[in-house]
């Protein structure tokens, strides 16, 4: 167990240096990590009695050790590591006395705050789960150690992350393409696939060439799947360049309004962001990448 601890640990050190979320901020402190490390309530059997009791021992009083990587960032590590395992009550109990318990310390609370919303809502950590976060949110909205200009950005958060979610229609919005103006909701095929990204990004595309190449990807575009392409920064110069790596079979858009992000109708933390629709606009997959979208569509 405790070789597992420490790789997970290691991992998200090394994925969290080359972020794709522009609001991440890495701790810059190099530190020795405890390769002896024995998480807390390890004793315990099961997997729920671990979270309920994993914060019985953490020392809240030393700031210092507190917000170490080695000693609060680990214990973070091994704690959320726990979450797939457990009922979402037990999660949301658990959190709530980590929560509850450093707030005695505003700088304890922060660190905290800081590596939940890094480690849970950051596309590029392993343990990313946006269901997990907005069990998070929700706890610190209705925290009482947590300030109130906190809570506002929180509220907002929790906004944006339970729009378009799993199972829901998708927020409708109109973009331009092709000298006419379109709906999302025309696209009429079984599959649409929304794809928001910017033509200079890098990663963009990488993944664009990616399914350019897939043949069965191509095969679909035929039969059951809508791409749409969406450019939503609405700067039509900057979106020129996309008609060069845009394929001719996707919709190519732009939000000419800039509606999408400025009233946040999708959660774009990082480009591109990838959801799957079915034909009646439900989301299928949200904010996956290509290999889960790929994977997805194998059984259509």
């Amino acid at each position: 167990m405790k070789e597992i601890s420490f790789i997970c640990f290691a991992i998200c050190i090394l994925l969290f240096g080359c972020g794709r979320d522009v609001n991440n901020s890495s701790s810059e402190k190099q530190v020795e990590i405890d390769k002896d490390f024995i998480p807390p309530s390890a004793h315990i059997q099961t997997i729920d009695g671990r979270l309920l009791h994993f914060w019985d021992d953490f020392n809240f009083q030393d700031e210092n050790k507190a917000t170490s990587a080695e000693y609060g960032e680990q214990h973070l590590v091994d704690f959320i590591s726990l979450f797939p395992r457990a009922n979402s009550s037990t999660i949301a109990q658990s959190t709530s006395e980590l929560i509850q318990k450093s707030s005695t310390n505003p700088t304890i609370r922060q660190y905290f705050e800081e590596l939940l919303r890094r480690y849970l809502y950051d596309v590029n950590s392993p343990f990313y789960n946006e269901d997990y976060y907005i069990i998070v949110l929700q706890i610190l909205i209705n925290s009482d150690g947590i300030p109130s200009a906190n809570k506002t950005k929180y509220h907002t958060l929790l906004k944006i992350a339970t729009k378009n979610q799993v199972g829901t229609k998708a927020t409708s919005f109109e973009f331009h393409t092709n000298g006419k103006t379109m709906n999302l909701y025309d696209i009429k095929k079984e599959y649409t696939i929304l794809f928001f990204y910017e033509p200079t990004c890098n990663s963009c595309r990488e993944t664009i060439e990616l399914l350019k190449s897939s043949t069965q990807f191509n095969s679909l575009l035929k039969e059951k799947v809508t791409m749409l392409a969406m450019y939503p920064d609405g700067d039509k110069a900057i979106w020129a360049e996309s008609f060069q790596i845009i394929p001719s079979t996707w919709i190519n858009g732009i939000d000419l309004s800039k509606k999408v992000l400025q009233e946040g109708l999708y959660d774009l933390k990082a480009s591109p962001t990838i959801y799957l629709l079915d034909q009646d606009k439900k989301v299928l997959l949200k904010d996956t990448s290509t290999d889960q979208l790929l994977d997805y569509l194998k059984n259509v």
